[in-house]
């Protein structure tokens, strides 16, 4: 092999190594991603009555919802009743896009003090604004800023959080919760988790770098 032949193959073997790397920051991006999460420790006791609580976002990635899930304040002894929560387009605020129900108890799945439950998998698109409720009856409660003296909220990638969301009177019906406080970081019962939804264009690069390496191997048997 001469020199101008090892320059290119090398050339390939570089090309190929980026879109290795390329390829495994997307398969970062997949794994599910929390929406909200924040250090609950010192929290004082929370806050809630008859109404739909919850808070808005952004999405600045294309995103995937897998589960939504509910705060479980006394970390993990369980839900008093059950919960029915939304996610609605502001846009359209009539109509939720989808629901599901979180039972009473602690039978449901728990992580980091939120219980889940699996929905069909719903893509959002960037770049548009959503909020996600969820009905309270009982006296279950809901948490933020105003009662944790170390609240620190940490947002997943992808979301640009908006503001916290209330009922404009209080409701014993899920309804899109009318009331809205910007840059309020209240209002932590529900939540969701996700993944990003890589561009396609970048899963292109992903198959070229795949084939570019597979003839690179024949070529150097």
């Amino acid at each position: 092999m001469n020199g101008n032949s090892i320059k290119k193959t090398n050339h390939f073997l570089d090309i190929v190594l980026t879109v290795v790397i390329t390829g495994s920051a997307i398969a970062s991006t997949r794994a599910d991603e929390t929406a909200v999460s924040f250090d609950d420790s010192a929290m004082f006791i929370g806050e809630g009555g008859t109404d739909v609580y919850g808070w808005q976002f952004s999405t600045v990635s294309d995103i995937q919802i897998s589960a939504l899930g509910l705060y479980d304040y006394y970390h993990g002894d369980g839900l008093s009743a059950q919960h029915t929560i939304a996610i609605w387009d502001v846009s359209n605020p009539s109509q939720p896009l989808f629901s599901a129900v979180i039972p009473a108890g602690s039978l449901t799945p728990i992580m980091e003090d939120f219980r889940y439950v699996n929905v069909t998998p719903v893509t959002l698109p960037a770049g548009h604004d959503y909020v996600i409720g969820a009905l309270y009856l009982s006296d279950d409660v809901l948490v933020g800023a105003i009662n944790n003296p170390s609240w620190l909220l940490t947002v997943g990638p992808g979301l640009q959080f908006g503001g916290s969301r209330a009922g404009a009177a209080p409701s014993a019906v899920l309804a899109f919760p009318g009331y809205y406080s910007p840059g309020d970081q209240d209002g932590f019962g529900p939540n969701f988790t996700y993944t990003i939804v890589p561009e396609p264009g970048t899963l292109g690069l992903l198959a070229l770098g795949c084939s570019l390496g597979g003839g690179l191997y024949f070529r150097r048997k």
